[in-house]
């Protein structure tokens, strides 16, 4: 974290925009393993995963400039997404991300003494990719370190959000239809009332597009 003053400057490496649908495919696989996606809805779920990081990222160094901290701990990855969902979806969400929490850490007391190498995502019982989202709170963030529970309940709450958003989705789509095409997707985020307030009206999604009136 560089402070010169009172101003906090970012790091210059750019981020990089990955590509989750692989990982986004997975979560509707588990939701509901009849459904596809259309490439829109991917590119808008993407979108999505982006916005919402960026935004709890953003938080983060807010947080960690207040209190002259240079490490992005558990402790305000939960204080940095409180700050970004509303109050009601981040309670629902952060039950669900300290259980991956949770079981992390109970897979690493277990297997302290195994020389199999297993990811954190697998450790947490994660579909979504750990290393990713915390590779993308890195590139977006003053700190100069994370902890490593951080990027697990960053990737958890990426997850939740993901399950909720394509349940409500497959719900709105065309019954005769098979895939989830970006017009169920963003009615479901315009008709739930907290997903309506963490991505306001006047925000568009990467390719997704504006919301339907």
């Amino acid at each position: 974290m560089a402070d010169k003053g009172n101003t906090v400057v970012k790091k210059t490496k750019p981020s990089k925009l990955d590509n989750f649908e692989t990982h986004i495919r997975r979560v509707l696989n588990k939701v509901s393993p009849n459904s596809g996606l259309s490439s829109g809805a991917v590119n808008t779920l993407n979108g999505f995963i982006h916005v919402v990081t960026r935004r709890i990222a953003d938080n983060a160094d807010l947080l960690l400039h207040i209190a002259n901290k240079v490490t992005v701990s558990l402790k305000e990855a939960k204080a940095a997404t409180n700050l970004t969902l509303p109050a009601s979806l981040y309670i629902s969400a952060d039950s669900e991300a300290m259980k991956a929490v949770t079981r992390f850490n109970d897979s690493i007391n277990t297997s302290s003494n195994s020389n199999t190498k297993v990811t954190a995502a697998n450790r947490a019982g994660l579909l979504v990719s750990v290393s990713r989202i915390g590779n993308y709170l890195r590139d977006n963030a003053i700190a100069d370190r994370q902890g490593r529970t951080s990027s697990i309940y960053v990737a958890a709450i990426i997850e939740y959000l993901l399950s909720e958003l394509l349940m409500l989705a497959n719900k709105l789509k065309d019954s005769k239809k098979v895939r989830i095409t970006n017009r169920p997707l963003l009615l479901a985020i315009r008709s739930n009332e907290d997903f309506n307030k963490l991505l306001p009206r006047n925000r568009t999604i990467l390719a997704g597009g504006v919301f339907p009136h």
